[in-house]
């Protein structure tokens, strides 16, 4: 395990550290909660990843994919 994120001793988020065959790198894989609320926020966070993505054509800036 890479991070996990809790509050109040509940896990909320973890990070696993992984290795992409395809394009031979590290990765990260961040894993969610199944419930609803936490399910919205992370559609909200690939929304937020593919603008960014989407003006950081060149990859200079290391914008996480998702």
């Amino acid at each position: 395990m890479f991070c996990q994120c809790d509050f109040n001793n509940v896990v909320i988020v973890q990070v696993v550290k992984a290795y992409d065959l395809v394009d031979q790198e590290q990765i990260a894989i961040k894993i969610i909660k199944n419930k609803k609320p936490f399910f919205n926020q992370a559609q909200i966070e690939v929304q937020l990843l593919e603008l960014m993505n989407k003006h950081d054509v060149d990859g200079k800036y290391y914008i996480g994919k998702y």
